[in-house]
């Protein structure tokens, strides 16, 4: 089946950006010609993330369609999205929307924080089935200068972003109530290797969420308090080891994978252990470990890098 992106003006077509299906509806987003990054170059590569500052991909509307049919439920169009920030989960799709002028007139839709956040923003929260407007917070997030992420997990809502800050990039995590999307608490650590403008990708490290408890490198805090916690969820400074490379880890329910020089594993169960998971390939600079299915998968993402890795391949691993 083929489902075309609902155009809401005629004379502005707009392509697929955001895109998810949770049961049976479709979601998605609306936006500009020119909002993706879509260039294969080393030269590409530097404007979506080396450096500080770099411009969100935003879209302009919400959508929810039948999967199955493809037919509209409904539409939503109420200011810039942030499409980092869209997240769906229980029975509602969180974002981080701009009002601002400059934004709302932004040419291309790829447009940096400060001016997406820094007059102010809102979390928007709407119902999955009618796309109506169950809450919004105004919320000062202006200490994400470089990037921000939302996740949903266990009725809260987590926002991570970061900024530079004495000789580090400094990353600050909101917990937001999902419910009414109060502010349940917040906390800010600096990257563990020191130096701003960072091309490695020091400033857009995603977190990752297990359990209740949030893992955002180097450090370990609990969902719902942001109490800081070890790797079972005691209250304890936890502090992931220092890793060579760029990239940013992902988790299953028992590990965090990550590069450190080539794909490694932190197990959580043995606070630290395994390492290396190979030592003749590296995994490419973003997200590029996938957990799933009791098995491991590196899809080759080195391919064209200046490292001189012997395999570029891409590998799938099971337990011993």
């Amino acid at each position: 089946m083929t489902f075309p992106l609902p155009q809401l003006v005629a004379a502005s077509p707009h392509y697929w950006g955001y895109i998810a299906s949770l049961g049976g509806l479709l979601f998605g987003s609306g936006q500009k010609r020119d909002a993706a990054y879509t260039d294969v170059s080393k030269e590409a590569d530097a404007e979506i993330q080396w450096g500080d500052f770099k411009r969100m991909v935003t879209s302009d509307y919400l959508f929810c369609l039948d999967r199955h049919s493809g037919q509209k439920r409904w539409t939503y169009k109420n200011g810039t999205i942030i499409n980092p920030t869209i997240a769906g989960g229980g029975s509602r799709i969180y974002f981080v929307e701009s009002r601002n002028r400059q934004a709302l007139e932004d040419d291309d839709g790829k447009i940096t924080l400060d001016i997406l956040l820094g007059n102010g923003a809102n979390l928007v929260a709407l119902d999955l089935e009618t796309g109506g407007t169950v809450w919004e917070q105004p919320s000062d997030l202006r200490m994400c200068q470089h990037i921000i992420y939302l996740s949903y997990a266990n009725d809260t809502i987590l926002i991570v972003g970061s900024k530079n800050r004495e000789g580090y990039a400094w990353y600050y995590l909101y917990g937001f109530n999902a419910e009414d999307g109060k502010l349940l608490w917040q906390q800010n650590h600096p990257n563990n290797r020191p130096g701003t403008g960072g091309d490695h990708g020091e400033q857009i490290h995603h977190p990752a969420i297990v359990g209740d408890i949030v893992y955002a490198e180097p450090c370990a805090y609990d969902l719902r308090t942001g109490a800081r916690v070890d790797t079972q969820g005691n209250r304890a400074s936890w502090s992931m080891p220092r890793r060579s490379g760029c990239g940013t880890m992902s988790a299953s329910a028992f590990c965090l994978f990550y590069r450190d020089s080539n794909p490694s594993v932190y197990d959580l169960r043995r606070g630290g252990g395994l390492g290396k998971l190979t030592h003749v390939n590296r995994p490419g600079c973003w997200i590029n470990i996938i957990p799933a299915g009791g098995l491991i998968l590196i899809p080759e993402g080195s391919s064209g890098c200046t490292c001189s890795y012997p395999l570029q391949t891409s590998i799938a691993l099971t337990p011993r």
